[in-house]
């Protein structure tokens, strides 16, 4: 499960969210006001800075930043139709089943 917030503890390095559509995400954490701010409460919490890295080339850039050692700390944002299958089927994906925990599940709400 997870630990509280703030005892996560990045050490000032970057998170580079990776993704087609990083633009449009940076900008809604932005301008949409239920969420404004959320990205900067993020890097004081977490002790890190947030980037955003816009591609299209997915799963290239992915594997590229993978095997450089860049993407220790990448949030990948894909969809299957675009490079989701072929990460998962070189085995570059970690199960969030693992990392969420029974407890997370469990809060879920229940569906309509």
């Amino acid at each position: 499960g997870f630990k509280p917030a703030g005892s996560y503890d990045f050490g000032g390095e970057t998170v580079t969210i990776v993704s087609w559509t990083s633009e449009r995400m940076s900008n809604y954490f932005k301008t949409y006001p239920p969420v404004a701010g959320r990205i900067e409460e993020a890097e004081r919490l977490f002790n890190c800075k947030i980037e955003w890295l816009q591609t299209r080339d997915i799963p290239e850039v992915n594997f590229n930043r993978l095997l450089a050692g860049e993407s220790v700390n990448d949030l990948w944002h894909v969809q299957n139709k675009i490079g989701y299958w072929e990460i998962v089927a070189a085995g570059a994906a970690y199960p969030m089943g693992e990392l969420l925990g029974d407890k997370y599940y469990s809060n879920l709400p229940l569906a309509l």
